[in-house]
């Protein structure tokens, strides 16, 4: 015996419109001047329809709730927002090595603001997305602070970083490196310029200052590897407040002596 959705119309010169009736829900032979409320009551059902296949396959099974403490697969226990039996709104997820994540979550997964502590004793306040710190946030550990922009968990874009030891650098990342800024010193001595591999490279401008403040020596011109190599020029001041200039080739912090002596 053939169910209702195998049922055929029988033939006719023109194909009549097919309607659902409100009685029984089975496809029939209408007429082309249906009416607004029949047609209004076709796209109910329908909807109806689809929901409750969603539901039978569950994947319209679920609303907004919240859990204390629940225990996941991984030993994490969680206590928050959950949807669709992940953890979705916002939630403290702890896991048992100390990893503590409280903020919004997506999917199950960290999305938006949100706090991460690391069991190193590192913490990460910020933006996130699939799971890891994306965007901008403020990232703090035993070696210092970190405030600026964060890709796929790794710094990037602008940022400024403050060390334990006293320097710091404000400038552009890449990939967790230096790419160009100022990088200053404890004692107030910076470098300006370009980067490669977290080194000064490229064109900079590097000021020496003594336990005042003032300078003694600066240096305008091309690094490598961290050291004066290249074209530039250097002026210095003896405690007279004397100047001197050398102008011309350097090579690893050591004036080659073919360019000008300027006194």
């Amino acid at each position: 015996m053939k169910s209702f959705f195998q049922l055929k119309q029988k033939k006719a010169a023109k194909a009549p419109e097919r309607v659902v009736t409100p009685q029984s829900g089975l496809p029939v032979a209408g007429t082309a001047k249906e009416s607004t409320a029949t047609r209004v009551g076709t796209a109910v059902l329908l909807v109806l329809t689809a929901v409750i296949a969603l539901y039978a396959l569950g994947l319209f099974s679920a609303v907004p709730s919240s859990v204390e403490g629940r225990t996941d697969a991984g030993g994490g226990v969680y206590s928050g927002a959950v949807f669709a039996e992940k953890y979705s709104g916002h939630g403290t997820l702890t896991q048992e090595d100390g990893t503590e994540y409280t903020g919004n979550f997506r999917a199950g997964l960290y999305s938006g603001q949100g706090e991460l502590s690391l069991p190193t004793g590192a913490v990460y306040n910020g933006e996130f997305m699939d799971g890891v710190p994306n965007g901008s946030g403020k990232l703090s550990f035993d070696g210092g602070e970190y405030s600026g922009g964060i890709t796929a968990g790794i710094i990037s874009g602008y940022g400024v970083f403050t060390s334990t030891d006293g320097w710091t650098f404000d400038g552009q990342w890449f990939a967790g490196r230096f790419v160009s800024g100022r990088l200053t010193t404890a004692d107030g001595s910076y470098y300006e310029g370009t980067f490669s591999g977290g080194w000064a490279d490229g064109f900079g401008i590097y000021v020496k200052v003594d336990e005042d403040g003032n300078t003694v020596w600066r240096y305008d011109g091309e690094f490598s590897g961290g050291t004066r190599t290249g074209y530039g020029a250097m002026t210095s001041r003896n405690t007279e407040g004397a100047e001197t200039t050398y102008l011309g080739r350097w090579y690893q912090n050591c004036f080659l002596r073919d360019g000008i002596d300027v006194e």
